[in-house]
């Protein structure tokens, strides 16, 4: 038996951005409890990062780090009202919104493996230079993303593993999405819910009258 966690992390033209937020759920598995983390978990990731990058996109930026996005240098935009009249910041040609936004675009990237899922677009090499900005351009970020977007991304892992669990167990385990002292809780046929410990053997817990979960004793089965 084995701890499995699952980690999210943004990495902006291949490495790893500090101000980018990780998010983690843990599931705990036993020889082939979990299957496929690539067909259950992963895809649950793309739509939510999907509508929340076409929220930037919307709002011109309203993420908790950068803000609203930097507006446009007094003659650019008086190029672009002329040769390109009514797209807004970003949109030019509309091949980096369509990128991130729709999976099914020719501009669009989600490479998703084992373990990983790679977000992003392609063709579109100016991607990276409008998250992070370079010395002639403010950064106008795309990835920037705030508490709602936190939780959704949480419920979509949490409900993937949640698939994942009762397709390795064949229906007979379930993620409850909760944990005990940082550890996956799950329940087993019976309505057990146990979690493993240190040593690897199953802890049974049980709830007092007061509400409190305590360890309760080691087991073999649910």
């Amino acid at each position: 038996m084995s701890a499995v966690v699952l980690g999210v992390e943004w990495a902006v033209g291949g490495v790893p951005d500090p101000g980018l937020r990780r998010f983690r759920v843990a599931c705990e598995r036993a020889g082939a409890e979990v299957a496929n983390v690539e067909q259950h978990v992963l895809p649950k990731l793309v739509p939510v990062l999907e509508r929340a990058t076409g929220q930037q996109f919307d709002a011109r930026g309203a993420g908790p780090d950068a803000g609203s996005w930097a507006p446009l240098s007094i003659s650019y935009a008086k190029w672009k009202a002329a040769h390109y009249p009514g797209k807004p910041l970003l949109e030019r040609t509309g091949a980096l919104r369509e990128g991130l936004t729709q999976s099914g675009s020719a501009n669009a990237r989600r490479d998703i493996g084992s373990n990983e899922l790679t977000f992003g677009t392609r063709s579109v090499p100016y991607a990276s230079a409008h998250q992070t900005g370079t010395e002639r351009m403010p950064a106008r970020p795309l990835f920037d993303f705030g508490p709602d977007f936190e939780k959704a991304l949480e419920l979509a892992l949490t409900e993937g593993v949640r698939e994942a669990v009762r397709a390795g167990s064949d229906g007979l385990l379930d993620f409850e999405g909760s944990t005990f002292e940082g550890l996956p809780v799950l329940t087993g046929r019976r309505g057990g819910r146990y979690v493993i410990g240190s040593n690897q053997r199953r802890v049974y817990l049980r709830q007092t009258r007061s509400g409190e979960v305590v360890q309760r004793r080691y087991g073999d089965a649910p």
